[in-house]
Formats: C-alpha cells, structure tokens, sequence
C-alpha cells in the first residue's frame, strides 16, 4: 500500500528505473506540474520489493531468492523453464513486466523467468490490487527492476561452480557516453549436468534424471534522461529432468531447445503539463520440443517447434488537477501471432489485444477523511476475437498515525484465453469465454524504527476459469468448468538492527472449486499449498556475511479430485550461504561466495514428475571494476 504523495519534480521510468538519483544518469524533469508519487503513480494493495541476491541468483540461474515475497512460489521443470505463481494461482493468471510491458507467452499465457538475464535484475516487486496494468492480470505482477548504469565506468565479472557439473560465467558493465546517456552490456553462460537420484512421489527409483542444459543470454542496456533501452537474448538447450517412467521401464528425457528474444525502449516527455511516459517492444520465442517417452512403442517419438512474436506498446499519461488530484490514462496494444511446425497449432492464429483505463486519485488533507486517499479506475478490455470487458475497482488507504496505515482494494480483473487454449491441436476450444475475477483485499502496515509488519487478507472469485476436461475416449480439451475461490492472509515482518537482519513471510491460504455439482466441489485447486512459509536471516561479521534461508511449503495436489496418488507431500528447505569482500586495490573488489542449498537434502517436487535437485555446493568470485 503506497501513500499517495504530493510531491513536485519526481517522475517515474516504471519498472526499469528508479527515480533519479545523483549516482546515476537519470535527471529529473523542470516542470512543476507533474505531481507523481515517488514509486508509481497509482498502486493501492500489497506491494513489496526484493532485492535480488545477485551473486547466488546468477550463478545458480533462478529466482530463487524472490520466494521470499508473500504467496509467491517459483516454480522449475529444468533449468529452462522457471515459471511463478502468485496467491495459489495458475502461473498464467500473473504476469512478468519490464519497462512497462509483459513478457508473458501468448501460445501458453505464463512467463519464463529463465529468459530473463538475472545480471541485469536489480530486484523483484511483487504487485497486487489496483496498479498501471493491473486489469490484465487477475493474481497480481512482479515488476522487473534492471540494474541501473552509473554515472562513470563500471564493470563486474563472476564464474562459479557447483555440484551437478553446474558452470557459470557471467559480466556486466557500463559506461557514460556523455553526461545524459550510458550504454551497459551484460553475458552469462551457464551448463549443467543435473544429474541426481531420486525417489519420486509414486516411489520411483529414478537413479539418473537427465537436466543437461546450457545456455547463452546476452543483455543491453541504454539509459538516458528521456529514454531507456533494453534488449536480451537467450539461447538454450538441454534436458529436462523429467521422472516419467516408459512403458519399457526407462526413464526418458525430454530435450527442449529454446531461443528467446525481447526489446523493450521507454521514454517520457511533458505534454500539455502533464507527464508522457511511453514504451514499445517486441517478444520473439521458438522452441523446439523432442519428448521420447511418447512413442509409445514405435518411432522417435513426439516432436513439435512453435514460435510466437508479440509487438506491443502502452502509453501512460498522468496529469496534476490539482493539488490534491491526479488524473492518468493508460493505453496498452498488442498484436500476438504463433506458428506450430509438426501442426500442433491449428493455423497461424493472430489476433489484436488492448486495454485502456483511466485513474483518478485524489488526497483529503481536511475533513473526517484527512490524512487519506482514495483511487478510482475504470476501463474495457478488448480483444478481436471476443467481446470487449469492462474492468476497473477502487481503493482507499488511511495513515491512522505515525506508524499505522490501513487500506482496502476492490477491482475487476480478466484474462483472455490463450492461444494454445484456443488453437492446440486435440485441445483447443476456440468457443472459450475469457475468465473473470472480483476481488478484494485489506491491508495493513506498521513501521517503527527498525521494525516493519504487513499483513493482507484477500478474496478472490474466479468465473469460466478454463481447465482440462475429458473429450472423448482418449483426449481432453479446454473448457470453462470451474468457478474457484481463493483466500488467504499474508503476513510479512522485517527486523533489522546493526549488523543482523531478519525477514519473515508466511502465507495461509486456500483455493477452492467451487463449481455448482462439480464432483470435485471443494477441493483445492492444483498446486495450491494452504500453508507456506519462509525465513531469511544474515549477519555480517567483520571479515563475512553469513546468511540463511528456511522455507516451508504444505503439502498439495497436482489434480482437482485431490486424490492421494496425486498428493505432493510437504517439504521444508534449507539454503546456508557466506559471502566475503576483499579490497584488491582502489578500483577493484572481489567477492566470494560459498553457497549450500537444500542443506539436508531433501527429496521434494514443485511439480509432479520433475524432481528438485538434492544437497548443492557453489562456489563463485566476482570482480567488481569501478
């Protein structure tokens, strides 16, 4: 919950930038018109920001670290494809955003997080309730923050190696061009091996599951005072480390090979007194998948290249009424296409999305109101191959004293089906109607010195949610079966003092079917854990920095009849690192890091069929030139 702020001279560059500071190369508007706030416009609802580890993240390339935010849960299938999920959602009911645009698939609807060059992500914000863009996302968005460039030359370089013949290399650095723009350039490889044994969930010994991978990411940055720039590639291929057992007995790997590329540019301007912020960018994504464990007795198997590219652009306008008011429209399209080699995908499918909204918020300073502020929003979906959908909510947050803050959120969110729910061969229903979610939520903060407490209690109904129902003897197909609710409370404390630092997360919640006669009425939805919790510590003594992660996630199941075949058990995971700093010379530090993740080795699953690597040493060293 963000107060909403008068504050004169600030502006935002969304989620690539923060605002200008004297170490970096961003300057801050002249105009006195522009009332902003100091992080984002319009955001009403829980909103916490993590600061990505970037040593441990990058050289082990995951978000592993960002599970630490409230009912986010990160999810592996290979060292390929991370995805998240967000309040015991579906991973494509949230979405990732850079520059103010996401980077969602089209054909799946979900994000890969393993696309994104970790050594460019400064940190991780989770966002929920009523924020720019939030319409298109019924569960909420992490927001990517990229490393911003300073104002003189800069450069890091690390290589690390680990237990499963996991190798990284990865550099970054940037310079000025001249006192109002930087150019920056990031490159990571990383190779794995993965091999491990394993007992999985239906008590399969599978001695040696295939995950050998690697890949290439190249990343680049350019950051002035009205435009920013970036583009990533990735390219990689490997395994997957995939339990499944062939009819023969042989556990099979599945081979992904996958090529990724995004270019996003962002730039802001005043017009008319008030603030442009615009952005434009294109996704590319192809993939090509070999799975031999469907031969099913003859052939090589089952084969199928897709590829997909995404052109969009949003434009932002905020502008001062008073004051005490703010008026801002959001405009966001897209064209979204997709190909299948082997005839998954029926046709080439394209079609023309966009949302547009507008906001208005306003700050009581006298009244039985003061102190507090109230946002109101409404807009409509549309889609060329459905209906247009009205969407919006209203939110209000109070500072009831020095400490103490309150807030309350209402909104209508919808998702459009995505394109392999409508087009996927022997799937695919193009009769789908979109999913619809009304929710609401209360927050609460505390901040005192060195304390910071947050909770959140949220409701969610979700209508035509689209699953997989049987269709025939031998196939499913998507449908609009289920109506789901979910609630839950996140709670949320920070203690820091001195040396030591302590943060603490924990999640109650559930996700129910709630689907009138539905024989699965009251179950949990899949993969939706009712208890989650974890537990981050570090310490920095004179010569390191210790630091530990514990986090525990309930048990749950990977199918709505709940059954017991289904039952993924609870598991808890320790995370043990410490980290060093030498002074090489003036303008050289190195760092070492020593890393020991599932400290117990513990045999555990996000998703059924792909086992979690056991116990896991890394060792690193980065440069840091300045």
């Amino acid at each position: 919950m963000k107060r909403f702020a008068t504050i004169v001279a600030c502006f935002l560059l969304g989620v690539a930038t923060t605002v200008a500071q004297d170490s970096t190369l961003h300057a801050q508007p002249e105009s006195d018109t522009v009332v902003v706030t100091a992080q984002r416009a319009l955001d009403f609802g829980a909103r916490q920001t993590h600061r990505v580890r970037e040593m441990e993240d990058v050289f082990s390339r995951d978000f592993r670290s960002v599970r630490q935010l409230p009912s986010v849960h990160i999810s592996q299938t290979g060292s390929q494809q991370t995805s998240f999920s967000v309040r015991n959602s579906p991973a494509h009911h949230s979405s990732v955003v850079i520059l103010g645009l996401p980077l969602n698939s089209s054909l799946r609807g979900a994000s890969n997080l393993a696309v994104i060059p970790l050594a460019d992500v400064a940190s991780v914000t989770r966002v929920t309730g009523l924020s720019t863009g939030s319409a298109r996302s019924i569960s909420g968005s992490l927001q990517l923050d990229v490393q911003p460039l300073d104002n003189h030359f800069a450069a890091e370089m690390g290589a690390g190696i680990g237990s499963f013949g996991t190798k990284t290399l990865a550099a970054r650095g940037g310079m000025p061009v001249d006192s109002s723009i930087g150019v920056g350039a990031s490159y990571s490889w990383h190779q794995s091996e993965g091999n491990f044994g394993f007992v999985d969930s239906r008590g399969n010994d599978v001695e040696r599951i295939g995950n050998n991978s690697e890949s290439h990411q190249i990343g680049f940055l350019m950051q002035g005072k009205a435009v920013d720039w970036y583009s990533a590639v990735t390219d990689s291929r490997g395994g997957s480390p995939r339990s499944a057992v062939s009819q023969f007995g042989v556990v099979e790997q599945a081979s992904l090979n996958q090529f990724v590329a995004l270019t996003v540019a962002r730039w802001h301007g005043e017009v008319g007194g008030g603030l442009l912020v615009g952005s434009v960018g294109a996704y590319r994504e192809e993939q090509r998948f070999h799975d031999p464990a469907a031969a099913f007795g003859g052939g090589d198997g089952y084969e199928e290249e897709y590829r997909e590219l995404r052109i969009s652009g949003n434009v932002e306008y905020f502008v001062s009424l008073s004051n005490q008011s703010l008026l801002s429209a959001i405009v966001y399209g897209a064209r979204e296409a997709a190909e299948s080699v082997g005839g998954s995908i029926s046709g080439q499918p394209v079609r023309f999305v966009s949302t547009a909204e507008l906001q208005y918020s306003h700050v009581f300073e006298d009244g039985v109101l003061s102190g507090g502020s109230v946002t109101a929003e409404l807009g409509v979906m549309t889609n060329s191959l459905f209906r247009p959908l009205p969407v919006g909510g209203i939110g209000y947050d109070m500072k009831l004293s020095r400490s103490v803050s309150i807030g309350a959120v209402w909104r209508i969110a919808a998702r459009w089906p995505s394109l392999n729910e409508l087009y996927f061969l022997n799937f695919g229903n193009t009769e789908l109607k979109p999913e619809i979610s009304h929710q609401w939520e209360l927050v609460g903060e505390y901040l005192a010195g060195d304390v910071a407490v947050s909770t959140t209690f949220y409701s969610a109904w979700l209508t035509d949610m689209i699953s997989a129902a049987p269709s025939g003897a031998a196939s499913i197909t998507a449908l609009n079966f289920h109506s789901v609710h979910r609630y839950g409370l996140e709670a949320e404390f920070a203690y820091c003092v001195d040396e030591f630092s302590l943060e603490a997360t924990a999640t109650i919640s559930d996700s129910e079917i709630a689907t009138p006669g539905s024989i699965n009425k009251g179950n949990s939805t899949p993969y939706s854990p009712k208890f989650a919790a974890v537990v981050a510590a570090s310490y920095h003594l004179p010569w390191a920095v210790l630091g530990t992660d514990v986090s525990y996630t309930g048990e749950r199941f990977a199918l709505a009849g709940n059954t017991a075949g289904s039952a993924l058990s609870a598991y808890s995971v320790v995370d043990v690192r410490i980290k060093r700093a030498f002074e090489v010379s003036e303008t050289t530090k190195a760092h070492v890091l020593v890393s020991l993740r599932n400290s117990f080795d513990v045999q555990y699953e996000h998703i059924l069929g792909y086992p979690m690597p056991g116990r896991s040493v890394t060792l690193g060293v980065q440069l840091d030139l300045h």
